[in-house]
């Protein structure tokens, strides 16, 4: 097997760790800009004392185009969000299966540019949305389909993450996602929840956000950001309110389905969804503790199953639209919203 990978830094590095365990025998190439020797671990800490690439057996790669004319069989992508298009349609077009990091793209139209490339090569593009391999997103959906709290009528989620201390090797400002000119700000970031919701709900239509940077870090980008929508449930209208923000300590992850006959509360850093109901005391489902890192050996799994078998992925583009529809108009009224 031959991977390229295309960005090393914390992501990249673990899709790099995963593959070498799937697969100890592959032989990897990196492109690589910012060429930092060290180790960032699982928990973004780092080790200086390892040199990633030879530890992982990696040969660095001066640009892309060296990059495709090595043939690879596959490529991992996990640069700044701003580049994911261009980097994709380059590999599309190369005939190289895709597997790139979250959002595919920071805009409706680039979307949809991959989508035509995608359709055209014939390939698998894999955005990658390890939540959708979360064992508890996948108790969330059986209670869901089982009604076990009735008719849905309202929708809550809330992403509060402190962005400033992820990356202790590097200022809010210098990190991607404090800047605006590679795809930064709180909504493409965060935006696993908006997955989830146009992966459970379809697409939001009724859309209206607003934010701004609220922090005292000097970046370009939003930081916190409310917004109000509508998904059509049933044949019904829900509505739903979504609060983001990567400027929150301590930080809060909540998403909440309020029924006729309850509500479901899922945390995932707790592993845990509380079940609400009327006249009855509320139940915790806490699932065992697990290392967060098998939600992405799970995710790497399937896309190398998907490229083996030219099959389409669990988080294809088309299966990741309506998420991508809404973090894309979130982020086009908030950007509107933030001009002098």
């Amino acid at each position: 097997m031959r991977a390229l990978f295309l960005g090393l830094g914390g992501v990249g590095q673990r899709h790099l760790r995963n593959l070498r365990r799937l697969h100890p025998e592959a032989e990897i190439r990196a492109v690589r800009t910012k060429g930092r020797a060290f180790e960032i671990n699982n928990d973004l800490t780092i080790d200086e004392s390892v040199d990633v690439m030879d530890k992982y057996r990696v040969t660095a790669l001066p640009d892309l185009a060296t990059g495709l004319a090595w043939a690879p069989d596959l490529a991992v992508v996990s640069t700044p969000s701003a580049l994911h298009v261009e980097h994709c349609l380059a590999l599309l077009e190369s005939g190289v299966p895709v597997m790139v990091e979250k959002p595919a793209a920071t805009d409706s139209k680039g979307y949809a540019h991959l989508e035509e490339a995608a359709a055209k090569a014939g390939l698998p593009l894999m955005v990658a949305y390890q939540q959708r391999f979360n064992p508890l997103v996948a108790r969330l959906r059986t209670l869901l389909a089982a009604g076990r709290v009735g008719r849905v009528q309202s929708l809550e989620v809330t992403v509060h993450s402190h962005m400033p201390s992820w990356h202790g090797y590097e200022k809010p400002g210098e990190f991607y996602a404090g800047q605006r000119a590679l795809g930064g700000g709180v909504v493409m970031t965060e935006i696993h929840e908006l997955d989830l919701l146009g992966w459970l709900f379809g697409p939001a239509s009724n859309i209206h956000a607003v934010g701004g940077t609220t922090g005292e870090w000097a970046i370009d980008v939003e930081d916190s950001v409310a917004a109000i929508m509508e998904f059509q449930v049933e044949g019904r209208r829900v509505p739903a309110a979504v609060s983001l923000s990567f400027v929150q300590n301590p930080p809060a992850r909540r998403f909440v389905v309020n029924g006729s006959k309850g509500r479901l509360t899922m945390e995932l850093p707790k592993l845990a969804i509380t079940i609400e109901e009327a006249g009855r005391p509320p139940l915790a489902e806490q699932l065992p503790d697990f290392d967060r890192n098998e939600l992405f050996l799970a995710e790497l799994s399937h896309f190398l199953d998907c490229v083996a078998r030219r099959a389409e992925p669990l988080s294809s583009l088309a299966a990741c639209r309506a998420g991508q529809d809404l973090a894309s108009e979130m982020l086009r009224q908030v950007r509107k919203g933030m001009e002098p």
